[in-house]
Order: structure tokens, then sequence, then C-alpha cells
């Protein structure tokens, strides 16, 4: 096994939406949590993150445009999924500053 061919990525512990492990690094697709009960609000916008392991507060984070959410919170988002990871699908990222 040669190392320098693969990247490790730490599991987080937690599944998306569709029951899916999110990894460290990891892409993530949300929208803005639900501001009148749990259905569809035109208010809402969708946002894309990057799961980043932050020491400072030993936990797992979403990197949106420097807007950092607790992973944990991803359950209080609406439709939050893994869309991808930065290293086979970096084009995802692009997107939000589009």
């Amino acid at each position: 096994m040669s190392p320098d061919k693969y990247i490790v990525e730490q599991s987080t512990g937690l599944k998306d939406a569709n029951g899916n492990m999110i990894y460290e690094n990891d892409i993530l697709c949300f929208g803005r949590m639900w501001l009148e009960g749990d259905e569809y609000d035109p208010r809402e916008e969708d946002h894309i993150g990057l799961v980043k392991y932050c020491s400072d507060s030993a936990s797992y984070v979403v990197d949106c445009n420097k807007q950092i959410f607790p992973l944990e919170q991803m359950c209080s988002f609406d439709g939050y999924s893994a869309q991808g990871n930065v290293h086979t699908n970096p084009e995802l990222l692009e997107v939000q500053h589009d």
C-alpha cells in the first residue's frame, strides 16, 4: 500500500439527511434554518460549505464563505446533504462564488 496514493478522511460520526456518513472535507449543501415550520419557505436559500475540523473547539464545522456553522447544528437546516468532497468535486465550492 502506498500512502501517497490515498487521502484518509476522518469520519465525523454524523450522517446527512440521506443517511450517508459525513467526512472531513465533504462538501455539504444545505438550506437556511427553517423560518416557519418544516415546510418550504421561499425566503430560504441554499448554501454550500466545506466540512473542517476546528481544533479550537475540538469539533467539526462547516465553512460557508467564511461563515462557520457547527456541524451538529446541520440537523436543523433544511435538506442538508453531502454532495461530494473537496478532492473529487472541488468545482462544487466554486458555485458559491458565482
